[in-house]
């Protein structure tokens, strides 16, 4: 040792030095020791250049500053040029608490670092977060904290009992070099520096890990978490310290808290997680994955709500200066999450990526039959068909691919379809989704599918109406309201309905949409602005048939709108919904079976009051033309089927009284009655007749064999 200096600043809690005029050879070194602590830093020439020719931070206000020389070095000396005494710890008051106590916890996540100042820095700090690439030492935080960026510290001490930051050992300190940087305002605040290593040439990476970057946007009500060295004031109301705790010891040190993702405005994020001075740079983690998707740099809470918010790493100009400054990005990590995945048939599943890495090409299969179904980065899929489905996404870039598969993810129930005739006014509330055939949807979190009114109500019912429309001004969405019907049973029939539009614009989406389990057909638009109700009526059979669909057990009638307002602006309103099924077909059934005779009639028209059963073995006569009632009666049969003669036979039956239930139950001769015909065909007609002996239906079974 050729040299030893004390320098003391009375009164300080921290001294770091700045030294000029340095002269060293390479193996002699200047070494820092505090009297508070005992923590020293030697600084070789290089270990000095890294850190341009400053000191770590040492607590305490005195430190010894020795000069060392290898064996035959001489002419060496240094200057002491400026100190830098204590932080404040403050660097603005911008972020802020969301609700009336501050419920931030101790952290031992040292992935994020306390950013102090260089050494023209008036004091202060922000927070500065390791992110992973190839190098390992790329560091990240807010532009508008560049100019105060000087050192990065991990496992940072409490501060003292009035709130003066304490520093670690300089073996956890790292000089920050800024790299590229934007101090654009809300959305558009982001900064990428380096980090040196430290005497030991570590690097924070390899001592704590670092923070995956996600670039996505979470979904609304996703849990964030923030993690970094806001203040704390004295008088502050530490819900997670515990008792007796001195607030003021928990400032600008390391603490993490979770709250609720509020939305974005394009990169900018909004969260109700606490925040202070100091937690700018801070990552905005989410938590479900642990990606960090953003960078804290503004206030907005208040002790009576609000959020706070930042900037989303998926803004253009931080991926490219990412990209630039922190090398090539390494093959992405699929991963993925969703809107929930436990639907009803025939409803849909909005997916958003949350793949690391950056991924430049996204394929997805949805349904787990191993074809993919979609190549959007977040697509949404529908399921017409009850059962788990697995799914996958395949994530790749330039350097390579993954694929992450949830076997059993998705899980559609079974829906209850509805008979005909069915009339739904909605002035009782939405029908519950799953009962009486009802199910909704929406493409991505903005939906909004409801009961309410508008302006004038529709004239039919009055009262309330099924509305569809977004939640948040300026978000696009499309909801789809879907009614499943049986119209197999009731062989087709009629549908009315009412709807008024609120000034929606017109989208291709707008309008009302079948399926009977394939791809949904526009049966009729509702576009132009028809801001009066308008009532439609649509043949069913026939909208069926012009759009080759078939009319089967669960057929789905869809209303769907799309716009980016809510209502009165945009949206749509339908109420007063009719389903009246067709006529049923009045029939005749004929069977025989070992000289039994089975008849059955089947939807006897509505005022019948009898009818006759008429039978013929003549096959050169049409059904239908004879000389009684205008019947073919044969009447070798007839005289085998009406012996004995009587009301209630298989000829002549009589409403309401209905002997041996005929015909509202099949009718069957004693065995063998008919034995001598087995082999034979039989003709057959079934005449309803009502007042005045109109007939009110006919129905004929041909060649029927015996």
């Amino acid at each position: 040792m050729m040299h030893t200096h004390q320098v003391v600043i009375a009164g300080t809690s921290s001294i770091r030095l700045q030294f000029a005029n340095v002269v060293l050879g390479e193996e002699d070194y200047i070494e820092v020791v505090s009297d508070f602590d005992s923590h020293s830093q030697k600084l070789y020439p290089h270990e000095l250049a890294k850190w341009e020719n400053t000191s770590a931070y040492f607590n305490g206000e005195s430190v010894r500053v020795n000069l060392v020389l290898a064996p035959g070095s001489t002419g060496r000396s240094f200057e002491i040029d400026d100190c830098i005494a204590g932080t404040s710890g403050v660097l603005s008051s911008r972020e802020t608490i969301c609700g009336p106590t501050d419920d931030r916890c101790l952290s031992t996540d040292w992935r994020a670092l306390r950013a102090v100042s260089n050494p023209n820095g008036g004091g202060g700090g922000c927070t500065i977060w390791t992110a992973g690439n190839p190098s390992g030492n790329c560091v990240l935080s807010a532009g508008h904290c560049t100019g105060t960026f000087g050192v990065a510290e991990a496992e940072v001490p409490l501060s003292t009992g009035s709130g003066t930051a304490q520093h670690p050992a300089p073996n956890r300190q790292w000089p920050i070099t800024p790299v590229d940087s934007i101090n654009g305002g809300v959305g558009n605040d982001w900064a990428v520096s380096t980090l040196a290593p430290n005497a030991q040439g570590q690097l924070p990476h390899q001592l704590y890990g670092t923070f995956t970057l996600g670039f996505f946007i979470p979904v609304s009500n996703d849990t964030t978490r923030i993690t970094g060295y806001g203040s704390v004031a004295s008088s502050a109301n530490l819900s997670c310290a515990p008792a007796g705790t001195n607030p003021s010891t928990y400032n600008v040190v390391n603490k993490t808290h979770t709250g609720p993702f509020a939305g974005n405005n394009g990169t900018q994020l909004q969260y109700a997680t606490d925040t202070t001075g100091g937690n700018s740079g801070s990552p905005v983690i989410h938590e479900s994955t642990g990606n960090a998707v953003g960078i804290h740099t503004h206030g907005g809470c208040s002790s009576t709500g609000g959020a706070n918010s930042g900037t989303s790493l998926t803004i253009p100009s931080f991926v490219t200066a990412w990209n630039n400054a922190c090398g090539a990005p390494s093959a992405p990590t699929a991963s993925f999450t969703s809107t929930n995945p436990a639907i009803l048939e025939g409803g849909s599943v909005s997916f958003t990526d949350t793949s690391s890495g950056i991924p430049s090409s996204w394929s997805w299969d949805l349904d787990g039959d191993g074809t993919p179904d979609s190549t959007q980065q977040n697509p949404t899929f529908s399921y017409s068909t009850s059962g788990t489905y697995d799914v996958s996404l395949t994530v790749t870039n330039a350097i390579g691919s993954d694929t992450t598969t949830i076997t059993g993810y998705v899980t559609v129930s079974t829906l209850t379809v509805q008979t005909l005739p069915y009339s739904q006014n909605f002035n009782g509330g939405l029908p519950p989704a799953g009962s009486g055939g009802w199910a909704y949807a929406s493409d991505n979190a903005f939906g909004r599918i409801q009961t309410g009114q508008s302006g004038v109500v529709s004239p039919g019912s009055g009262g309330d109406a099924l509305t569809m429309d977004s939640n948040t001004d300026g978000n696009f969405v499309t909801n789809s309201a879907t009614l499943v019907v049986d119209l197999a049973s009731s062989n087709g029939g009629t549908l009315t309905y009412w709807i008024k539009e609120t000034a929606d614009e017109d989208h291709p989406e707008d309008g009302l949409w079948f399926s009977d389990g394939g791809p949904d057909v526009l049966i009729q638009a509702h576009t132009g602005v028809f801001t009066t109700w308008t009532q439609y009526t649509i043949d069913l059979n026939q909208a069926a048939a012009a759009n080759g669909l078939s009319l089967t057990s669960n057929f789905r009638i869809t209303w769907r709108q799309r716009d980016n307002f809510e209502i009165p602006t945009d949206g749509h309103l339908v109420d007063d919904i009719d389903l009246q099924p067709n006529s049923p077909t009045f029939s005749l059934a004929v069977s025989s079976t070992n000289g039994n005779l089975n008849c059955q009639l089947s939807n006897i028209p509505g005022g019948t009051t009898h009818g006759f059963t008429m039978f013929s073995l003549d096959p050169s006569s049409p059904v239908g033309q004879g000389n009684v009632f205008g019947l073919e009666v044969d009447f070798l049969l007839l005289s085998i089927l009406a012996t004995p003669p009587s009301q209630g036979n298989l000829l002549h039956w009589v409403l309401p009284t209905l002997p041996t239930l005929y015909p509202a139950a099949p009718f069957t001769l004693p065995p063998g009655a008919l034995a001598a015909l087995a082999g034979q065909d039989v003709d057959g007609q079934a005449v309803a007749i009502g007042a005045g002996f109109v007939i009110t239906g006919l129905s004929n079974v041909v060649r029927e064999g015996l």
